[in-house]
């Protein structure tokens, strides 16, 4: 584990990590809910970086791991950098309900974030109740076509199929 990470409370960013970040500036009930020392720890106002305790929409505390990927040079990822979220409770999986707060807590509304499906071979588990949010920086996230996920109407729907 990680102990106590210095991170800058504004952090210079690229042009291109600025125009694809996270939420920037966290909400004072995020803010409030961060952990500030101890594993993951990080001072106030240190943006989408590092540890917190929500309390969620259904009233489970969330624990919550972020990162902006300011630190992805100095672990020696290969590019493309990722932002990344994880969620865990303490008894279950997190919930759609609580999975998209904690979306709204660290990225903004039009953003694209991704949670995967990995191969069971490349399967990694380090919490029994932990999902992730993932988002690639500075590539656009492909989506299918609307009338796929939710077609207008029962006409459309005959007509394609579903």
């Amino acid at each position: 584990m990680v102990d106590r990470v210095a991170v800058p409370a504004a952090p210079a960013l690229s042009k291109e990590m600025e125009a694809h970040a996270m939420r920037r500036k966290l909400s004072s009930r995020v803010e409030r809910d961060r952990i500030t020392s101890g594993d993951y720890g990080t001072e106030p106002g240190s943006g989408p970086q590092g540890k917190f305790y929500l309390s969620g929409p259904l009233g489970t505390r969330l624990c919550v791991v972020a990162s902006d990927a300011r630190d992805w040079d100095e672990c020696g990822l290969p590019e493309p950098r990722w932002e990344h979220v994880s969620v865990s409770t303490e008894r279950r999986c997190p919930t759609w309900k609580e999975m998209e707060f904690v979306r709204d807590c660290f990225f903004e509304p039009d953003e694209t974030v991704l949670q995967f499906s990995v191969p069971r071979a490349a399967h990694l588990n380090h919490h029994p109740y932990c999902l992730h949010l993932w988002r690639p920086i500075g590539i656009e996230i492909p989506m299918p076509p609307p009338i796929t996920v939710a077609p207008k109407d029962a006409e459309e729907a005959r007509r394609c199929g579903y």
